[in-house]
């Protein structure tokens, strides 16, 4: 199975769809770019996309940048005016990986509250 090129699906696309290639890759290049920017925007901590699947975020992964943030923001005493906008996006990027972490414990306990009342109605069922 030899992969195919983005041109040549274009093309099949729009003889297909009978539709212009121009018409058919502004509508891929929007569905991608909302993509990547739900991938990279640590919003959720779970995204789907249709014929690839379900992205997951690590949980080891992100508390590993979450520590590697917080020390890089430590050791910012001295900081010089030129340098405030990589200040400011590192404190931005640090604060949505933590909102990530309290929405993945939140889910967390939510899957450990059902597990634990599932198997509390099998045993109650079972006696």
């Amino acid at each position: 199975m030899n992969p195919k090129k983005y041109k040549d699906i274009l093309k099949e696309t729009s003889i297909e769809l009978e539709m212009e290639q121009k018409v058919i890759k502004a509508v891929t290049d929007f569905y991608w770019d909302k993509a990547r920017k739900s991938l990279s925007s640590l919003e959720d901590p779970h995204v789907l996309i249709d014929g690839l699947g379900t992205f997951n975020i690590k949980w080891d992964i992100l508390q590993t940048n979450i520590r590697r943030y917080s020390e890089y923001l430590e050791n910012r005493e001295n900081l010089i005016f030129s340098r405030y906008h990589v200040y400011k996006s590192t404190v931005d990027k640090l604060e949505k990986m933590q909102n990530l972490e309290i929405k993945m414990k939140e889910e967390y306990e939510k899957k450990k509250d059902h597990r634990k009342n599932k198997k509390q109605q099998t045993d109650d069922s079972v006696e």
